[in-house]
């Protein structure tokens, strides 16, 4: 199965294409532009796109887009972000201005399974856990409050703990001997 295709690289990515397609065996030949023949549109391009609003917004969902999957591409020695040109990017969108990107921001903070983490995170099923943690922590504060209410049983532990705090073995319950059990 033979076909024809072209594909335009930034000049960092040529040589790590190169050496995937030789191994491919896939054929490869430049070709250049005729600079006498070449016109530029961006310009023109801009004035319609910032005549129309629509075309604005597709302009930026376009940039946003190709930014996003470079940056997400897996060969990372070959599709550098750091490599590509912003604005002279979305000049040739047509866009009067850089958009802004969130996930350009911590570039050299995060890595690609953290994001595909925090991509995947289910927030409704970890709003529901930490509810029930919530719940849980309240029930047992609840407990430990009716207990304290009860006094006996509170204040001996408290008298206990204050007592042998820095000792190995804990005494749970003091009896005096000598004193008769009957009382």
């Amino acid at each position: 199965a033979g076909g024809r295709a072209m594909i335009c690289l930034l000049p960092s990515e040529e040589p790590g294409m190169k050496k995937i397609f030789e191994d491919a065996k896939i054929p490869i030949k430049k070709l250049a532009i005729n600079p006498t023949k070449t016109v530029v549109v961006s310009q023109r391009a801009s004035g319609i796109v910032a005549s129309k609003p629509d075309l604005n917004n597709l302009a930026k969902k376009a940039y946003k887009s190709y930014l996003r999957s470079v940056y997400l591409m897996p060969n990372k020695d070959i599709f550098k972000i750091e490599e590509i040109p912003f604005d002279e990017y979305a000049a040739s969108l047509g866009l009067a201005a850089t958009p802004s990107l969130r996930f350009l921001k911590d570039l050299k903070s995060k890595s690609r399974e953290d994001l595909r983490g925090a991509k995947n995170v289910n927030r409704k099923l970890e709003k529901l856990k930490e509810q029930i943690k919530a719940e849980k922590l309240r029930k047992k504060l609840e407990k430990l409050g009716k207990a304290a209410d009860d006094g006996n049983l509170s204040s001996k532990r408290k008298r206990a703990e204050d007592e042998d705090e820095d000792e190995i073995l804990v005494m749970k319950k003091q009896r005096d001997w000598n004193k008769d059990e009957d009382d």
